[in-house]
């Protein structure tokens, strides 16, 4: 089997994954960045100029969850830092973490 591999194929394989790997760091920044807003994996694929399949591939290949569930945690992680520093109101802390929804916000939270 050694000999059957070519050097080139060895050499494609890590260019690739080196690829996918910046790629994902660049989308998990633009992640980090826009928590706040209403993110959609149209977005996060544009920002890397990939297909949204490969989005997912991606994201299920090095982290094993999807782009969505992603920016869900850092959503809830986000959240949890707003309140243990500040004193604003669920809501409030709801709203800057990008939950439209408190009650979904508070259902995520507490299934943590």
């Amino acid at each position: 089997i050694y000999e059957s591999i070519s050097w080139n194929d060895t050499q494609n394989i890590n260019k690739t994954s080196a690829q996918a790997q910046a790629q994902l760091q660049i989308m998990m920044q633009h992640i980090h960045k826009n928590y706040y807003r209403r993110i959609t994996l149209e977005d996060i694929a544009r920002s890397v100029s990939i297909s949204k399949s490969s989005v997912l591939n991606i994201f299920k290949s090095y982290l094993h969850t999807s782009p969505i569930n992603y920016a869900l945690e850092y959503r809830l992680k986000r959240a949890a830092k707003f309140l243990t520093v500040t004193e604003n109101s669920v809501f409030v802390i709801a709203q800057t973490a990008g939950f439209e929804n408190v009650g979904y916000f508070c259902r995520k939270f507490k299934a943590l």
